[in-house]
């Protein structure tokens, strides 16, 4: 049988859905991160993208066929069953507080114990003068190049 598709949410968006090789490949170029939930499609249970990810290069994970849907013909019961659960939306997960920073360099968001930036990729522990563009430590008050105050 092959591998279902995936879906996967990240900063509280949903994405997918995607085939097990893209996400495989987003897992490893750090798209989706260890603790991004995944689900395959057919699953309605999210679990960490580590976990999903492990399983599927262990050969765990299939395809799972939709329950069949049972419909009212005539001369049927009057209490007949759907056993296919209405589809919803996914539920966001449920986070700690979304603490934020922007980046000392681009002024990207980045999470707030983040040590590196996504976008440019660069430190977080120091700061950036806004008069000359030097970097300092994060702690400091006055720019060691400039002198100006941060």
């Amino acid at each position: 049988m092959p591998l279902p598709a995936f879906h996967y949410i990240k900063h509280g968006r949903a994405f997918g859905p995607v085939t097990a090789a893209d996400l495989l490949k987003l897992f490893a170029d750090g798209v989706v991160g260890e603790r991004d939930l995944v689900r395959a499609e057919g699953v309605t249970s999210w679990q960490p993208a580590q976990d999903v990810v492990e399983s599927v290069r262990a050969g765990h994970v299939r395809s799972v066929p939709p329950p069949p849907i049972h419909s009212r013909r005539p001369g049927d019961a009057k209490d007949t069953v759907f056993t296919q659960a209405p589809s919803k939306q996914p539920e966001r997960p449920r986070s700690r507080a979304r603490r934020r920073k922007k980046c000392l360099h681009c002024a990207a968001r980045t999470a707030a114990d983040a040590a590196f930036c996504h976008r440019c990729g660069k430190d977080q522990s120091q700061r950036g003068c806004p008069s000359c563009g030097g970097t300092s430590p994060k702690h400091a008050k006055f720019c060691g190049q400039c002198g100006n105050a941060l």
